[in-house]
């Protein structure tokens, strides 16, 4: 198995990079998709963040993450509370489902590549013991133009949202490599195919 992760900001395009990853037949499990299935399921998690951070956050589809944003992207110390909730049970979910993979590998003699989607792959400075990391990274000015279009926000509230991650520069200077996301779909595809050229792996059908 060979395990990247692949980070980035808000509203950079790291949905973008994964998707074509995934028709590539690589391996993809977001971090972001396991912190939303596990707001949505009664439990240990789901009562700690109510009190937490209120009764409000609670939607008949179970934690609204619309509102939850709106409280813990004004206030750092939030912010920090929720990483240091919600973490230990995605990092759970994780390492089970790599566990899972790397059963289905002995047993299919496979090799795959898996990518893990890590918004805040240097927020909580964990990358799952990733060999590499990759980054899709786009301009301040595409970064906060698509986070208002897609999340139908204010400018004043996307640089806030935006400000409260580390600087995309920042990332990309970390990264192992760096996906430019401010062309279209084509340039980006492009990219990444060639990214994946660099290792031997088998798709995953």
């Amino acid at each position: 198995m060979i395990r990247m992760a692949l980070s980035g900001s808000i509203a950079t395009g790291k949905t973008t990079v994964s998707e074509i990853m995934k028709k590539e037949g690589v391996v993809i499990i977001d971090t972001d998709q396991i912190t939303h299935s596990l707001y949505q399921i009664p439990g240990e998690l789901f009562r700690e963040l109510a009190i937490v951070f209120g009764q409000e956050i609670i939607s008949e589809k179970g934690i609204d993450r619309q509102k939850l944003a709106a409280i813990v992207f004004n206030n750092p110390e939030k912010l920090s509370k929720l990483n240091e909730i919600v973490h230990p049970a995605v990092k759970k979910e994780v390492y089970r489902l790599l566990e899972n993979l790397q059963q289905e590998e002995k047993n299919k003699n496979k090799n795959y590549l898996v990518i893990l989607v890590i918004p805040l792959l240097f927020e909580v400075n964990s990358s799952y013991n990733s060999e590499f990391i990759i980054v899709a990274a786009c301009s301040p000015e595409n970064q906060l133009k698509r986070l208002c279009q897609r999340n139908s926000i204010s400018y004043e509230e996307a640089k806030k949202r935006i400000i409260s991650q580390l600087p995309i520069e920042i990332k990309s200077k970390k990264a192992d490599y760096v996906i430019d996301t401010n062309g279209n779909f084509s340039e980006i595809e492009l990219q990444v195919k060639e990214l994946l050229k660099k290792w031997r792996w088998d798709s995953y059908e």
